[in-house]
């Protein structure tokens, strides 16, 4: 056989080795975490994003809208509108209803609707318009001021309103509700993802002055609504409506919908893991008000429960507090 055609057979080199070796290593290094993850971290994370969009959208398509916009956050059938932890699904086309109507002199300073409109009670950010005058004016919900109103509602008005105390002309007016209830295409959250009201709250423990007990858990349905600069101005909890302030960050849990009102679990297993507030993987998406800005932050698992789900949740919402107060400082 010919000498060109014989062929050596060498071993690797110690450079060589040492090559793939460091390669193996760094392969190991990606990969490993990936496969150590939790299968759901990928779906609440993205299921959090959805919800911080849905809002982003809500508060975008309120800018230059003269009622307002709003986010609603809708149970998923067969789920108690009632109970404090729910899962949710969301929609994110909302109307505004008007009713024609006449108004009457009240008082010196206001004004009552001559012929009822539905629904009785009216929420914040109700406006009142008057034909041939060019401003608005807040329509007070039902119940305030229940002594001086014998119809639907009333509003105040200044003294450039052509209206004379002790008489009762007629102005034709058209009453504007903010949205109220969710219309348009429903987004609904895939898989097992879920926004557990029971372990969200409206306000955040330990920050802004707040105490454990002026932190609220949302109850559904519950809508934030926005002003027409974009700024949220009210949230609705179940029937309570309520105005937002400046220091009332709103703090929605993304967690597993089977998870859904368990109690914390000391000892937590595959066939019992307890609250989605003991998820490693759940994330919180926060609405903060100063800024009107929303983010999305990873939970703490904190200590054992005492048997306080108000402390549970003030401990889950460490980084909350930490993004937050970051985001107030600037660093």
């Amino acid at each position: 056989m010919s000498a060109r055609f014989q062929h050596r057979c060498r071993a690797m080199t110690l450079v060589e080795l040492t090559v793939v070796l460091v390669i193996l290593s760094l392969l190991a290094v990606a990969v490993l975490p990936a496969l150590n993850r939790s299968p759901n971290k990928s779906l609440l994370r993205d299921t959090a994003a959805t919800v911080q969009g849905h809002i982003a959208q809500g508060m975008s398509k309120a800018i230059g809208n003269r009622t307002g916009y709003g986010v609603w956050f809708e149970p998923d059938a067969g789920t108690s509108v009632s109970s404090t932890a729910t899962t949710l699904s969301f929609c994110q086309g909302m109307t505004a209803k008007t009713w024609t109507t006449t108004t009457s002199t009240l008082s010196s300073t206001a004004l009552k609707l001559n012929s009822p409109v539905t629904p009785s009670g009216f929420p914040s950010g109700t406006q009142i318009s008057f034909v041939g005058y060019p401003y608005q004016y807040a329509l007070d919900s039902d119940g305030a001021v229940a002594s001086l109103r014998t119809d639907a509602g009333q509003t105040s008005y200044n003294t450039s309103f052509p209206a004379t105390t002790g008489t009762s002309p007629s102005y034709n007016c058209v009453v504007s509700i903010p949205p109220t209830r969710a219309f348009g295409q429903k987004v609904v959250l895939r898989g097992n993802a879920c926004v557990d009201l029971g372990c969200s709250t409206i306000g955040v423990a330990d920050l802004g002055g707040f105490t454990t007990a002026s932190v609220v858990t949302p109850v559904a349905p519950f809508r934030i609504t926005f002003d027409q600069t974009g700024r949220a101005n009210s949230v609705l909890s179940g029937s309570t409506q309520a105005t937002i302030t400046q220091d009332m960050p709103i703090a929605l849990l993304v967690g597993l919908r089977d998870q859904v009102g368990q109690p914390w679990n000391p000892s937590p297993t595959d066939d019992d893991p307890g609250s989605n507030l003991q998820r490693r993987d759940a994330y919180w998406v926060v609405f903060d008000p100063r800024s009107s800005t929303s983010f999305v932050v990873e939970n703490y698992v904190g200590s054992a429960s005492s048997g306080d789900t108000r402390t549970d949740i003030r401990n889950a919402q460490r980084f909350v507090r930490e993004a937050l107060l970051n985001r107030k400082t600037g660093s």
